[in-house]
C-alpha cells in the first residue's frame, strides 16, 4: 500500500510536495512505538497474539482509505489530505510494531548458518509477489483513470487490500512460535533495557550508521515517484514497468547476495551495495522523458541499480540479528528501528522544504561546451547522493561478521 500507489492517491486528492514529504514523514515517526514492542510482548505473552492485534488495526485503516474520498461530499470543512495523513499515521503505528515482531519471530525460526540463503529465498518470493501486485494495481488504476473514475479505482483497490490482509491472519495463527517466558517488568527495568543498546559499543556504531544512511535515503526517496509522475509526465502503468525492472533485478540477485553473505560475511556485501546505492540518486539527474530510445534505456538502467536493494535488505537484517544479544533482541531491534524511522521521517520533510525553497529556480551548468540545467528535483537527488556516500563511511567502523 505504501509506495507509488499511495503517492499517486495523495496527488489525486490534491497533495503538494510539502504534504507528500509530511505523508512520508509521519509514517516513519510512528517508529517511536517500536520501543514499546518488548513491553507489549511481555503483557500479551505471545508474539502471535500481539501480531494479530496490531495487523487487524492496520488492515482496518485500508478500509478507511477507501472511504476517504467520501469526505469531499461532507458538509464539514475538512482537508482530505490531512485526514489521509492521519490514517497513514495510525496504520504505521501498528505496522511498525509488527515489523519488530516479524524480525524477532523469524530469527527464532531460522538457523544462523543459513539465514543469508533463507532471507535471499524469502526476498525472491516477497519481491515477485510485490512486483506483480504493484504492476497489476497500476494497470487497474490506469484503467479507471482512462474511464474517468480514478477515485473509484483507488477505493476498490484499498478494499481488496484490506480483504487480502485480513485473510493472511488465518495463516499467521498457524506459524509456530517459541515459548515466551519473559516476566512483566516495571518502568525502571524498561528504562534499563532501553539503555542497553546505546551502551553496547558495537551495536551503537551500527545504529549510527543505519540512522545516517536512512536520513540520506529518505531525503529524496519519496520524490522519485513524484518526479516520474509530474516532471516526466509518465503514466502510472509506465512507472510500474520501470519499478518492475528494479524489483526484477533485486529478486534475481537475492540468491546471489544471500550466498555471498553466508560465505564472505554480511558486512562485505553491505559495503558493496552501499557504494552502488550512494551513486543511485545522482543517476536520476540525467533522466529525461521517454521521447528517445536512449532515454528509455537510461531510465531502465537507473532502475536496475535497485538490484542492490536485496543485498541491503538481507545483510542489514542479518547484521542487526548478529550484533544483538538473543535475550534482549526485541529491544535492540526496536531501538535501531526507531532511530531509522525517526531520521527517515525527518529527512523527507526537510527534502520537501528544500524543494519549496528552490521552487522554479534552475542551476545552469556549463562544462567544455556542454550545458545542463539542474531543476529543484535534480539538486535534491544530488544532495541525497552526498548524504548516502558520507554516511557509508561509518560502516567501515562497524564490527565485521566475516567467517
Amino acid at each position: 500500500m505504501i509506495g507509488t500507489i499511495l503517492t499517486a492517491f495523495a496527488l489525486v486528492l490534491g497533495s503538494d510536495e510539502r504534504q507528500i514529504g509530511i505523508l512520508n514523514s509521519v509514517r516513519r515517526l510512528a517508529g517511536f512505538l517500536q520501543l514499546f514492542t518488548n513491553h507489549l510482548l511481555e503483557r500479551t505473552g505471545s508474539k502471535r497474539k500481539l501480531y494479530i492485534y496490531v495487523y487487524v488495526v492496520a488492515r482496518t485503516m485500508c478500509i478507511l482509505l477507501a472511504l476517504l474520498p467520501l469526505l469531499t461530499f461532507s458538509p464539514l470543512s475538512l482537508n482530505v489530505v490531512w485526514v489521509l495523513i492521519s490514517i497513514i499515521f495510525i496504520f504505521s503505528c501498528t505496522d511498525t510494531i509488527g515489523i519488530v515482531l516479524k524480525k524477532t519471530w523469524m530469527s527464532e525460526l531460522t538457523p544462523t548458518e543459513i539465514r543469508g540463503r533463507y532471507f535471499g529465498l524469502r526476498n525472491i518470493f516477497v519481491g515477485l509477489s510485490g512486483m506483480l501486485v504493484g504492476y497489476f494495481s497500476s494497470l487497474y488504476v490506469d484503467y479507471w483513470r482512462n474511464a474517468g473514475k480514478e477515485i473509484l479505482g483507488f477505493q476498490s483497490l484499498f478494499i481488496f487490500t484490506a480483504i487480502l490482509g485480513f485473510s493472511t491472519l488465518f495463516i499467521a495463527v498457524k506459524i509456530p512460535e517459541m515459548s515466551t517466558s519473559q516476566k512483566k517488568r516495571g518502568l525502571k527495568d524498561f528504562l534499563n533495557s532501553f539503555k542497553a543498546p546505546f551502551r553496547d559499543r558495537d551495536f551503537f556504531i551500527w545504529m549510527v550508521f543505519r540512522g545516517c544512511y536512512s536520513f540520506g535515503v529518505g531525503f529524496a526517496g519519496p520524490f522519485f515517484a513524484v518526479y516520474l509522475l509530474r516532471e516526466l509526465n509518465l503514466s502510472l502503468a509506465t512507472v510500474a514497468i520501470y519499478t518492475a525492472i528494479g524489483n526484477t533485478a533485486s529478486i534475481a540477485l537475492s540468491g546471489l547476495w544471500g550466498s555471498m553473505a553466508d560465505k564472505y560475511g554480511n558486512k562485505k556485501v553491505l559495503i558493496i551495495s552501499c557504494i552502488g546505492k550512494s551513486i543511485f540518486p545522482a543517476l536520476w539527474i540525467f533522466t529525461t522523458g521517454i521521447g528517445s530510445i536512449w532515454a528509455i534505456l537510461w531510465l531502465g538502467f537507473v532502475h536496475s541499480v535497485r538490484g542492490l536493494n536485496s543485498a541491503q535488505q538481507i545483510t542489514m537484517l542479518n547484521m542487526s540479528l548478529w550484533l544483538s544479544p538473543e535475550k534482549t533482541r526485541p529491544m535492540y531491534i526496536a531501538c535501531e528501528s526507531t532511530i531509522v524511522t525517526v531520521l527517515s521521517a525527518v529527512s523527507p520533510f526537510i527534502g520537501g522544504i528544500v524543494l519549496g525553497a528552490i521552487g522554479d529556480n534552475n542551476l545552469e551548468l556549463s562544462f567544455l561546451g556542454w550545458n545542463y540545467s539542474l531543476r529543484a528535483m535534480h539538486i535534491l537527488f544530488f544532495i541525497s547522493a552526498v548524504l548516502r556516500s558520507t554516511s557509508s563511511t561509518i560502516l567501515a567502523k562497524v564490527k565485521s561478521d566475516s567467517p
